[in-house]
């Protein structure tokens, strides 16, 4: 664990590719349902405060699509998947997604308080200023995914492989780490109060002086 004000060198994260020009729909269950029915993808659309509820499926694959104020409930889909996505103002508190794949998504001032990330495969993803509390991320692929001025308190990353991950000004209180390595990462921005860490998980991870006594007494070191 180092203590430093620079900053290491960040892998670029790429943005969606989203057009402007999308189609417009206010019958997303109807849309969906088309999908699941034909084994089709969901591409080009814009859906606004639409409600995604008890979809039960083995596949649903959306791309380059834009979500706006949606609201996500009672989703069950074996393989679901997420590309060149932009979710604002969203609402998928509670979704488990497992073996579920995001690439080039971005999350922008979303709710996903109590998912579950299981399994995931997510790829050059932006959660930004997303309320977060309590999520899982367990036995996930994360390379390249940033979490920008998130709260993470109480949030559990366990066994996750990771590539290029940032946490930049988030709230990582009382969240759980095991089973990996921050070695690299610049924590010095977060909040890491009451933190839970395993074994040598912030070994090599930089962090700013003003968190060095809240980490001695997590780690049991005293400071005279």
């Amino acid at each position: 664990m180092s203590v430093t004000k620079g900053a290491a060198s960040a892998m670029r994260i790429l943005a969606p590719a989203v057009g402007d020009d999308l189609a417009e729909t206010n019958d997303a269950e109807g849309l969906v349902l088309r999908a699941v029915s034909q084994n089709d993808d969901i591409a080009g659309v814009r859906f606004s405060r639409e409600a995604f509820e008890g979809i039960d499926c083995d596949r649903l694959e959306f791309a380059s699509c834009r979500f706006e104020h949606c609201v996500f409930t009672g989703i069950s889909v074996k393989r679901l998947s997420f590309t060149d996505c932009v979710f604002d103002h969203c609402d998928l508190s509670a979704l488990r997604f497992v073996k579920c794949g995001l690439v080039r998504v971005a999350m922008k001032e979303c709710r996903l308080t109590g998912a579950t990330f299981m399994d995931a495969a997510i790829g050059h993803t932006r959660f930004e200023l997303c309320t977060m509390p309590y999520v899982a991320f367990g036995s996930s692929k994360l390379r390249g995914v940033a979490f920008d001025g998130c709260d993470l308190s109480h949030a559990s990353f366990y066994n996750v492989k990771h590539e290029g991950m940032l946490l930049s000004a988030c709230r990582l209180k009382e969240s759980e780490w095991g089973g990996l390595s921050l070695k690299g990462m610049d924590l010095s921005t977060c909040d890491l109060e009451g933190i839970v860490v395993g074994e040598g998980v912030l070994r090599g991870a930089t962090v700013g002086v003003e968190q060095l006594i809240e980490l001695a007494r997590i780690l049991g070191v005293r400071i005279k």
